[in-house]
């Protein structure tokens, strides 16, 4: 039972729903009927700093493109040459770049929907992008407009005292009045917030209230007349779990919210009600809700459609008793008011559902204009849409025939993993869909995109990169390959690779090639593969990152603290016989006030070691994880981590945040190229990444 300030807070709002929804809501987030602001697809960039995609305007969206990639050849045996660079070769030039920031995101995957009058508004990893749905122009918003994060969660309509677009993300929510246009920012700092980390949000409009749901910290109630924050969570016993996947308001004859938390069901109200397949409920991992004009709750599932209404009696559809049901996890549904449902799967097929009838009424599947995947669905105003987190943009159907809706982005993935420079100076970025090449001193050049269907890359994501200094390049992800600028050399655990699981690539002093794996290295002199694992007395095998100093190779594991191998000799330092913080460590660079010796992050801590075994504490970050450490000729050390970016120059350590220009919180790599200017990448988040920015310096 609830405590006696969440009970009456609970009570009063239900007995507010009571009186003010006399012809009560449909239920859940999506509603049909629900006619909000004025259109906003005009929306203008607040007065925070210039465009969010700064090297090139934004193009105008035909809303009959379907998304596909350029085409490419097919991939053979034999390694194929690049895509001929449009950037000159020889070398990258400074040519007087305009100082600030450069902010680059794919507005492509999508995670959310919300509708407001002929607009649509998706959240996706890579800002929010607002679509015309007449003519399929759009506005594309970024932490450089005044959102509070890139890579954004969930997005709602929401009558707070005024009109709003509310949209979450792991720093809090934006919320962007679509009178004014201006964009406030709440968090726990200054609201009653229970956590910055949402999940999901659901507005009751006619009264209100405001629910907002959370990875880790469970639900909170927000009342904008009293202005009060309530929190309802799995220790005082309201919910079965404080992660909240989804929120959906039912407002029968006694009216509930029931959240999902992606591993069981909470129905809330004065007495709450859990619900996982221990106690029969037929699938649990429950990803979409909707409340049916039969009244029914239908729930979508990995294993299909539930339906319910509260009681603990339910009815599972799936492929086994519906012809044509979708396949895969479902992941939207919208009721319509004849009692049929439009459920989306995975990947990418949906059904008009009838329940009276079991039956599929209608089934689309890889039409023109459909994306291939599904990630939410909703109706808008005549239309069905639906969303796809894997990079193709929004699907609308109209009645008649499907349309895409998509943006030929320069970055084709917000899931940055590493940035390097060649000995020409262009810059690598490795992906999770690919490796791009970049002039960095002609903005206005086009990138290059390498991936399997037109290289020799040994998978599409890539977690490393290193630039041999003779000459080519070498890529790290599922095995390895060598591109030396016409050709494509690949190598594997059947070449003699210890692992094809590989998370780093380095080069000691004697020009030998070291390959840091899950299983262990192997070293690469040119001819053939040298494997150091357990049977060679490797102290651990899970390899994270490797450092050249001097003669010595220095190596980051996961759970075996930090390694330093000179020769066949090696040493060892962890929890039990150092002064290491953590025996994860994650990243390492050449310390340039110590002979020999690196700087190490690991939980959360930059120390510095020395060959010996000294240790010093350089910083702590409050990071969960210290991802990279980058250090320039001059000395400055930049960092990446879980809180952001850290900078260390004339004496002292600075933070970068988003609101700094950086696009995201987690930072995965750091890099300065030779003409300067510092690369920051983020993404590994789960909601898609956040993308690549640049800062030039004056």
């Amino acid at each position: 039972m609830f405590s006696t300030r969440k009970s009456v807070v609970l009570l009063a709002v239900i007995a507010l729903l009571l009186s003010a929804l006399a012809c009560s809501l449909p239920g859940g987030e999506e509603e049909p009927t629900e006619a909000p602001p004025t259109a906003v697809a005009d929306v203008a960039p607040t007065d925070e700093p210039a465009p969010t995609e700064a090297p090139t305007e934004e193009p105008t969206a035909e809303p009959t493109a379907v998304p596909t990639e350029e085409p490419a050849p097919e991939p053979t045996d034999e390694p194929t040459p690049e895509p001929e660079p449009t950037a000159a070769t020889g070398g990258a030039v400074s040519s007087g770049l305009e100082p600030g920031w450069r902010l680059y995101t794919n507005g492509n995957y999508v995670n959310d929907l919300a509708y407001a009058d002929g607009d649509l508004w998706a959240a996706t990893g890579g800002g929010v992008v607002v679509w015309d749905l007449a003519d399929g122009a759009y506005v594309k918003l970024t932490t450089a407009d005044g959102l509070i994060d890139n890579e954004t969660a969930t997005i709602e309509y929401c009558e707070m005292g005024g009109r709003f677009i509310a949209v979450g993300s792991s720093n809090g929510i934006a919320m962007l009045n679509l009178d004014t246009l201006d964009i406030d920012h709440w968090t726990d700092a200054n609201t009653g917030m229970e956590d910055n980390d949402v999940e999901d949000i659901l507005c009751l409009n006619d009264v209100g209230i405001m629910f907002v749901g959370y990875s880790f910290s469970g639900v909170d109630a927000y009342s904008f007349d009293e202005d009060e924050w309530v929190n309802f969570n799995r220790a005082d016993g309201d919910l079965e779990s404080d992660f909240v996947d989804e929120m959906l308001f039912v407002n029968g004859d006694s009216p509930t919210l029931w959240v999902s938390s992606g591993i069981g069901l909470t129905i809330l109200s004065d007495d709450p009600i859990f619900y996982d397949e221990d106690s029969g409920l037929p699938d649990d991992s429950i990803n979409a809700m909707a409340t049916g004009a039969d009244g029914f709750v239908y729930l979508g599932t990995f294993d299909g459609l539930i339906q319910g209404d509260g009681s603990g009696a339910w009815t599972l559809f799936n492929d086994d008793n519906v012809a044509e049901f979708p396949f895969g996890s479902i992941q939207g549904i919208v009721a319509n008011e004849d009692g049929t449902l439009w459920i989306g799967s995975t990947f990418g097929e949906v059904c008009l559902f009838d329940p009276a009838t079991s039956a599929c009424v209608e089934f689309y599947e890889r039409e023109p204009g459909m994306a291939d995947g599904l990630s939410t669905m909703i109706w808008a105003d005549g239309v069905l849409a639906y969303g796809d987190d894997f990079g193709e943009g929004v699907s609308v159907y109209n009645g008649d025939r499907w349309a895409s809706f998509y943006i030929d982005e320069q970055l084709g993935s917000n899931d940055v993993r590493d940035v390097a420079e060649d000995i020409d100076g262009f810059i690598w970025v490795a992906t999770d869909s690919g490796v791009y090449r970049i002039d960095p001193a002609d903005e206005s050049a086009e990138w290059v995109l390498f991936d399997t269907d037109n290289s020799g890359l040994p998978s599409r994501s890539i977690s490393t990169i290193f630039p041999d200094p003779n000459g080519g390049i070498w890529f790290g992800g599922f095995g390895i390959a060598y591109y030396d600028g016409s050709r494509w050399t690949p190598y594997d655990e059947d070449s003699g690779l210890i692992s094809d699981f590989v998370r780093d690539i380095q080069m000691d002093n004697q020009g030998r090639l070291w390959v840091g794996t899950s299983d262990g290295i192997s070293v690469w002199d040119g001819t053939e593969f040298t494997n150091f694992g357990e049977d060679s007395g490797l102290p651990e095998t899970s390899i994270r990152v490797l450092q050249p100093v001097g003669d010595a190779m220095w190596v980051g594991t996961n759970g075996g603290g930090l390694l330093r191998i000179v020769g066949d000799e090696f040493e060892q330092w962890n929890r039990d016989n150092s002064s290491l913080p953590s025996d994860f460590v994650d990243s390492l660079a050449p310390d340039p006030s110590v002979e020999g010796g690196v700087l190490a992050g690991t939980g959360g801590y930059i120390v510095s070691v020395s060959p010996d075994g000294a240790f010093s504490e350089l910083t702590d970050t409050d990071a969960f994880d210290i991802a990279d450490i980058h250090v320039t000729p001059e000395g400055e050390i930049l960092v990446a981590s879980t809180t952001g970016a850290y900078v260390y120059a004339d004496g002292s350590w600075r933070q970068l945040t988003v609101a700094d220009g950086i696009p995201n919180a987690t930072v995965t790599t750091v890099f300065v190229d030779s003409l300067g200017t510092a690369w920051f990448g983020a993404g590994g988040t789960g909601n898609g990444g956040g993308g690549l920015a640049r800062f030039v310096a004056n």
